[in-house]
């Protein structure tokens, strides 16, 4: 029995813990990252942008997967509390296909204007899709922060 109260804890640790950093990862892309490239040229801002959005995505697809794992194992292991962490495993793998079905064009265009060096023809079309990608990121942010937040106040008694 200590076994499973052990996978309990550490899958639980997992999910709140990788949700809650996935969330603050995605967050500080959108509260500072993309704020500090508003005055650079549009060859500047996509030359940021093209690196920092392959490493994000190294970054947060596993989180994601981790924390949906680690709450979903929490859900298998907890009948009383399966739909509380079920639902937190949901929140933390959502960021996913919001990513392909809400940013995944705005993330092909910003690509393709930074394979063409962001030409200055591309300015304003390239500040537009930053501050779209940025709003968009934000409710990214938001689902992974929901899904932690869940799991902790599951996890704590408070639900």
């Amino acid at each position: 029995m200590s076994s499973s109260s052990d996978i309990f804890r550490a899958s639980t640790f997992l999910g709140i813990t990788a949700t809650l950093v996935h969330s603050g990862v995605s967050l500080a892309a959108s509260q500072l990252v993309i704020p500090s490239m508003k005055h650079l040229s549009a060859a500047e801002a996509t030359s940021i942008f093209v690196p920092f959005y392959h490493r994000g995505a190294q970054v947060v697809v596993p989180l994601a997967l981790a924390s949906a794992a680690g709450s979903a194992t929490s859900a298998y292991l907890d009948p009383e509390k399966r739909y509380q962490y079920a639902a937190a495993a949901f929140l933390a793998v959502l960021s996913q296909p919001w990513t392909i079905i809400m940013m995944a064009p705005i993330n092909s265009r910003l690509l393709e204007i930074g394979a063409e060096r962001g030409e200055e023809k591309f300015a304003g079309e390239a500040m537009n899709l930053l501050l779209k990608w940025q709003t968009l990121n934000a409710f990214r942010s938001l689902f992974a922060f929901a899904g932690g937040a869940l799991a902790l106040a599951t996890y704590s008694g408070l639900l």
